[in-house]
């Protein structure tokens, strides 16, 4: 793609024009925003100087015993000069946005609901060097929020099938130009966009004007609605921000009978965990009639307490390939809630992103089904996915985390073959371990052959 395509204006005009009626005077000073370079929008404020939201501000919450418990108490500010909702946020990026959602073009005129293309990142609160000075309305901050863009705006709720509707979505060459903006966000050391997508550990500062809060969380998004005006701009600050996520058990969100805890305030329960990225522990999959695909979406886990939580699964393809866990688990995502029109001090859930996010909670190195034994299981486990050079997880044979299963796996297994609940069991000899490996891929092929 060329330099040109993906330059700041090309893009927006290539994402409007289709939508704007010439014949109308309004639309003329659209155009001119759109086209013009350094022409604001009518209501942007003066970015540089409008304070951050702080997400612990934005995530506020009305207490139990209001007629809108758990439903965010926060509104968007109205700055100077034109006093319409405009807000400035920054947090590092917690996931790809291809791992989450299926932002595949898809236009369509209903059905009611459908909404096409989808587009969401989550980020969390991140601390940076020069806070104190420049932003201490960010100091101490926590939490987070998604941005989430749709393609099929019409379809929703009272507006599909209502004259002019169809135009209330975006066309799938709109829609793609719409993802080339807000994936390659505009980097402000140079001012250009970014020539590599929007990734996780990127920090980046959201310029937006407007959201809508969904069930008991604030969401940064268009409103659902194909304008200008309600765009959130991306800009990138930094790349490759190292993200730790931060250790929870379901006992920490969910009491002894499994309500979750919700704590207005934020400082503990479920609401102190939402929109970040967490490693949930010591949980197992109930595996009868779980789906295990991309985007077959919704898992539950369970603890020792029989405490359950559901975690859905992102658009990654790798979940397509990928061995189910089995045993006792850590879970790494994002906690989220999304509880639609439901009561908004429940609903909350994990996004899982990736089929590697799954590891045993307590890891015997070459133990891939993990039950405690490195054995021919595992061997077979490991010679059905010899030489897979991406997408691998723990459950697959890739025991050092590289994606891969090959000979660096192989020497795990070997070093720990016959190991029971620990490493350095007997160990043979590796030649003797890689001729049983190989004679394990010939039978796998041999069984995978049609009779």
């Amino acid at each position: 793609m060329t330099n040109v395509a993906r330059s700041r204006f090309p893009v927006r005009i290539y994402s409007r024009l289709a939508a704007l009626d010439l014949r109308r005077p309004a639309c003329w000073a659209m155009l001119a925003i759109l086209v013009l370079p350094g022409v604001p929008r009518a209501a942007d404020p003066d970015w540089q100087t409008l304070p951050f939201t702080p997400f612990s501000q934005m995530q506020a919450v009305y207490p139990l015993g209001h007629d809108l418990a758990g439903y965010p108490s926060w509104q968007m500010p109205t700055p100077p000069p034109d006093e319409t909702p405009a807000y400035r946020i920054r947090g590092v990026v917690l996931n790809a946005p291809a791992d989450m959602l299926d932002a595949a073009a898809d236009y369509q005129t209903g059905p009611l609901g459908y909404m096409g293309g989808q587009w969401q990142v989550f980020i969390q609160a991140v601390a940076l060097d020069g806070d104190e000075t420049n932003c201490p309305e960010l100091a101490g901050d926590v939490g987070g929020t998604a941005l989430w863009m749709g393609q099929n705006y019409g379809n929703r709720w009272g507006i599909w099938g209502t004259t002019g509707y169809e135009l209330k979505s975006y066309s799938n060459d709109e829609w793609n130009a719409e993802l080339e903006r807000i994936n390659y966000p505009i980097d402000l050391a140079t001012g250009e966009p970014v020539t590599e997508p929007l990734r996780p550990g990127d920090v980046i500062e959201v310029r937006a004007r407007g959201g809508k809060a969904y069930g008991g969380k604030f969401n940064c998004n268009e409103e659902h609605l194909k304008t200008s005006l309600k765009d959130f701009d991306v800009y990138l600050i930094e790349r490759d921000h190292a993200v730790e996520s931060t250790t929870i058990a379901l006992d920490d969100v969910m009491a002894t009978d499994g309500a979750f805890l919700f704590d207005f305030d934020r400082g503990a329960g479920a609401e102190l965990y939402q929109a970040r990225y967490v490693t949930l522990e010591g949980v197992t999959i109930d595996s009868s009639a779980e789906t295990w695909t991309a985007d077959g979406r919704a898992l539950t886990v369970t603890d020792s307490g029989a405490r359950s939580l559901t975690i859905w699964l992102g658009h990654n393809p790798a979940f397509n390939t990928a061995t189910m866990p089995t045993g006792t688990l850590n879970v790494t995502g994002i906690f989220n809630q999304e509880s639609g029109s439901g009561d908004p001090t429940v609903a909350y859930s994990l996004w899982a992103m990736t089929p590697w996010e799954f590891v045993p909670a307590d890891p015997l190195p070459g133990d891939a089904d993990n039950d405690g034994a490195v054995n021919e299981a595992d061997a077979a486990t490991l010679a059905a996915h010899w030489l897979q050079a991406s997408g691998a997880g723990w459950f697959d044979g890739d025991f050092n985390g590289d994606r891969a299963v090959d000979d660096l796996d192989l020497a795990i297994l070997a070093a720990n073959w016959g190991s029971a609940g620990s490493p350095g069991g007997a160990v043979p000899e590796p030649t003797a371990v890689a001729l049983a490996l190989a004679g394990l891929m010939t039978w796998t092929i041999a069984r995978r052959r049609p009779r």
